[in-house]
């Protein structure tokens, strides 16, 4: 059975990486998930050899918000128990996010 999420803002990928538990792409199942914390305002992500890198990034430093992000990350590891994860959240404070992320596929842009 194929599962779909909902997603708030705006889901940039289209190119994403193909990673699939129960027919649910890995990119739409963290969107789904980390956008649901209101400080996320960019996701990007990246498949290298065995490896998913997601990079979370955030306006400011905020604990509570890092806290809430780490939770999300629990629910993707464990719905992708499969799969190795590297992730990242990054403070923007006031930079080009573009300046802040490897090369990588955005995911997520906050509305």
């Amino acid at each position: 059975m194929k599962k779909t999420y909902g997603v708030g803002g705006q889901q940039i990928s289209g190119k994403g990486i193909l990673v699939e538990s129960d027919g649910v792409e890995v990119n739409h199942f963290i969107v789904d998930q980390m956008s649901k914390v209101p400080e996320v305002n960019y996701i990007y992500s990246r498949q290298h050899g065995d490896v998913f890198y997601v990079w979370v990034v955030i306006k400011d430093s905020d604990d509570d918000a890092v806290d809430r992000v780490i939770e999300s990350q629990q629910k993707v590891m464990h719905e992708f128990n499969n799969v190795a994860f590297d992730f990242s959240v990054i403070f923007q404070m006031g930079k080009d996010v573009n300046d802040l992320i490897a090369p990588a596929t955005p995911i997520y842009q906050r509305a």
